[in-house]
């Protein structure tokens, strides 16, 4: 497992409550389809996360337990791993 930095998994737990809590946000979330969208979105919202650190936080094995549940049209780890072409892990994504 490659360590990420505790700012990178609050940002994307941050992202991932915004989207299962607010509709229009969902919406406009899982209409994503490319790493740009998804970047532009988080950008929006305030969240700085760029394209190199969505992969490594989607890569490395550790996130805010955001279990891959569902698929990737109501998983929003899901939705990214699909996006940012990343093998889906059913272990989800858990900080150590």
């Amino acid at each position: 497992m490659n360590p990420v930095s505790q700012p990178l998994l609050d940002a994307v737990d941050h992202l991932c409550h915004q989207v299962e809590g607010d509709p229009e946000v969902r919406q406009a979330f899982f209409a994503a389809r490319t790493p740009e969208e998804i970047v532009a979105l988080t950008v929006e919202m305030g969240i700085f996360i760029g394209i190199d650190d969505f992969r490594a936080l989607l890569t490395s094995g550790s996130t805010e337990c955001w279990l891959v549940r569902g698929d990737d049209t109501n998983n929003p780890i899901a939705h990214l791993q699909t996006v940012f072409a990343i093998r889906r892990s059913e272990e989800g994504l858990c900080a150590q």
